[in-house]
């Protein structure tokens, strides 16, 4: 299938034709035919009808991995730039819940950069709600905490890296009113 859009811009869609993925986007291509083209590629777990792998052609691809009840365990993204002055740089982002069997909430994320010669992860906490409460730069050591949220989720409290304590109010509208 194809589509053009009002600047004559054509955009190619393919779709998986084979049982358990049937209907699923198989690849994109955009700007077809132009300079400017760019290939995307997906694929999918057929059992969950989840995203296995989306590849941006020469780009980056990103691959994922998902706990037994669905929920995503990993994201993979590699960059396929292939500079030569770079070796192929990976980005990991590991997610835990707080509840894995039925629960949605997001406990934990751990993203491991690219270096090898430093640790680079950031680990981001989450509080039940989904708020963030601690982001700790493993690289540098450094913890910011942000406590006393309100009910739009905003922090009432930051402890930076150094332990500064900063309070923060809102407007009623949630814009920030002093810090």
């Amino acid at each position: 299938k194809r589509q053009t859009d009002k600047a004559g811009n054509v955009t190619y869609y393919e779709y998986y034709t084979a049982a358990g993925r049937y209907g699923l986007l198989k690849k994109r291509v955009e700007g077809e035919n132009s300079t400017d083209e760019r290939t995307f590629e997906f694929d999918w777990y057929p059992s969950a009808r989840q995203a296995k792998q989306e590849k941006l052609s020469g780009i980056k691809q990103t691959d994922y991995t998902y706990h037994p009840n669905g929920r995503l365990h990993t994201r993979i993204e590699t960059d396929l730039t292939g500079r030569a002055d770079f070796p192929i740089r990976t980005w990991t982002t590991t997610f835990t819940y707080y509840n894995p069997g039925t629960d949605t909430a997001v406990a934990r994320m751990i993203v491991d950069g690219p270096r090898t010669a430093v640790d680079d992860t950031t680990i981001t906490d989450y509080s039940p709600r989904g708020y963030i409460t601690k982001v700790t730069n493993n690289a540098a050591g450094l913890t910011t905490e942000y406590q006393n949220h309100n009910n739009r989720g905003q922090p009432g409290r930051i402890i930076d890296f150094n332990g500064k304590k900063i309070g923060l109010t809102y407007t009623p509208r949630g814009w920030l009113d002093t810090i």
